[in-house]
């Protein structure tokens, strides 16, 4: 299927400097959606250094050319999340471009894309692509059901914003916490949270270099990482982080991963947990923490 485009929009694969782009077309939808955003130019760089992710060839822009010189009003990434077998797509339209065929040239892109790689998929997996988009965009939602994709899962974003300080964490008997030790406890936060998060929906074999070049950025606070032990056995963790609020020119608080392993479960090493970075945050003077 084609898709005619108007004549000032043209499709291209980004370069790194089509990051400030992107980020300011997403930022713009988010904030439409929800009022706030975390997106910088630096985090779409971070996302295109990802490991099996080719800038040339797993992303698009769509550039509007006008009077007043060329926006970015599109974008969308196919990401190689496993064995060639599990992508995942990411897609934005400027809602001032919207109704043009611009989503469905761009989702084209991905489905052309995996379907150059399917055939180095392992032939035990079946193939398939995950693609997210806000329950706020209706035109998207309506894009992605009537291309033949259907609803999987619903990811709620959280939050607590505090007027006073939090009460104090209580850790089960036997329990007890401690920060994370740079040089010493990578491997045993990589191996505990791999065991825990097998038991999520979507879970994909994790590999120690690709999770260390996300978690150990310039921006790594081990502070910021609250860590449960039963004696030398890691029971959880809070690995957290702040992240910008740009309306606000501020920083929020961020728990990105939070993990129990099986056999601590139900015993209250995540609520302890959570109020622990909640503490610290709020030391710090930061009051929201998503």
């Amino acid at each position: 299927m084609k898709v005619q485009l108007p004549t000032n929009i043209i499709i291209r694969p980004p370069t790194p400097q089509d990051a400030k782009g992107v980020a300011d077309l997403v930022v713009f939808l988010d904030i439409q959606d929800t009022g706030e955003s975390d997106i910088t130019e630096e985090v779409i760089l971070e996302e295109w250094s990802r490991p099996r992710f080719d800038l040339a060839k797993d992303a698009w822009v769509a550039v509007a050319i006008t009077d007043d010189g060329e926006q970015i009003v599109g974008y969308e990434e196919a990401y190689n999340r496993d064995a060639h077998a599990y992508y995942m797509a990411d897609g934005y339209v400027h809602t001032h471009y919207r109704d043009l065929g611009i989503g469905t040239a761009l989702l084209l892109r991905v489905e052309e894309r995996i379907q150059e790689q399917m055939h180095l998929a392992p032939p035990d997996r079946d193939v398939y692509v995950r693609a997210g988009v806000s329950g706020k965009d209706h035109t998207g939602c309506q894009l992605l059901e009537g291309t033949g994709y259907a609803p999987r899962r619903y990811f709620w974003r959280m939050r607590i914003e505090m007027d006073h300080p939090p009460e104090a964490a209580v850790l089960p008997s036997g329990i007890t916490w401690r920060n994370f030790i740079p040089g010493q406890d990578e491997h045993v936060v990589f191996d505990g949270f791999r065991e825990a998060f097998r038991d999520g929906w979507g879970y994909t074999e994790w590999v120690y270099e690709d999770w260390a070049q996300r978690q150990f950025g310039e921006d790594f606070d081990p502070s910021l990482w609250f860590l449960a032990f039963d004696g030398d056995e890691l029971a959880g963790g809070a690995l957290c982080e702040f992240r910008p609020a740009i309306l606000s020119n501020s920083q929020d608080g961020w728990v990105s991963q939070l993990a129990v392993r099986r056999p601590y479960r139900r015993k209250g090493v995540g609520f302890a947990l959570l109020k622990l970075a909640f503490a610290e945050f709020y030391r710090r003077g930061t009051r929201r923490v998503g």
